[in-house]
């Protein structure tokens, strides 16, 4: 039991979490706001790109692009509580339209025939020429979820101000919101073709695992608070 926590996976899977959540740290401290604006954008392209990699991590089957996804709860968050509710909307409406026209363009892509010195269509073939239903589940999931996320947040933020309770405003949205993300995903993207066991084990598979890094990015959105103060002393990004 013991030596299974050691795996290669678990082991690699925190190094990924760590790049994710430090990443999203730097990019505000050096860029501001906008870093965390382009952070959204990229975020949401490398979650559903990493969607389609699956790994045993921690005895739970695991989308890598899950690791992502939940940080970008993360992100809107941190520009809620230090920027308010309509930029944390704004950094949500961001992170839809990069998914909807990275969606439009590489099917657009995929239409060409290849060139006969073409090596890497099959390839793309396989990546992005995903099931429809798998990809509107993915993208009604991200928008209704995090337009969740930010009401909740700025709810229990406009009742519960004070800093000492930033935790109970990033665990309450984050946790809420995440449960309707994973049950619009799955329900939209799954009920064409599997059974509701198979449907409800992955629901419960996926929600644990994104409440559990949830709940462990919860000291970062208090080191956002510091870097504000930061970028408040160096005139950045304080609008």
């Amino acid at each position: 039991m013991i030596d299974g926590l050691f795996t290669f996976n678990n082991l690699l899977f925190f190094v990924l979490v760590l790049v994710n959540w430090i990443s999203i740290l730097l990019c505000y401290r050096y860029f501001g706001k906008t870093g965390l604006f382009c952070w959204m954008a990229f975020g949401v392209l490398v979650a559903n790109v990493g969607i389609l990699k699956n790994a045993e991590i921690f005895w739970l089957m695991a989308s890598l692009g899950n690791v992502t996804h939940i940080t970008l709860c993360l992100i809107v968050d941190i520009i809620n509580e230090n920027y308010g509710y309509k930029e944390a909307k704004k950094a949500v409406y961001i992170g839809f339209t990069a998914l909807i026209l990275f969606t439009i363009i590489m099917q657009i892509n995929l239409l060409f025939n290849p060139s006969m010195f073409d090596t890497g269509h099959e390839h793309m073939l396989a990546l992005f020429k995903i099931m429809p239903w798998i990809c509107a589940g993915s993208i009604l999931g991200y928008l209704i979820s995090n337009m969740i996320d930010v009401w909740i947040f700025s709810t229990i933020k406009k009742y519960l101000p004070d800093d000492k309770y930033l935790w109970i405003r990033k665990l309450g949205s984050t946790t809420i919101s995440q449960a309707f993300d994973v049950v619009i995903f799955v329900i939209i993207g799954f009920s064409t073709f599997a059974s509701m066991e198979y449907m409800i084990a992955l629901m419960t598979s996926i929600y644990i695992f994104k409440v559990l890094i949830n709940t462990f990015d919860t000291p970062f959105i208090y080191i956002s608070k510091r870097i504000q103060k930061k970028l408040k002393e160096n005139g950045i990004a304080i609008d």
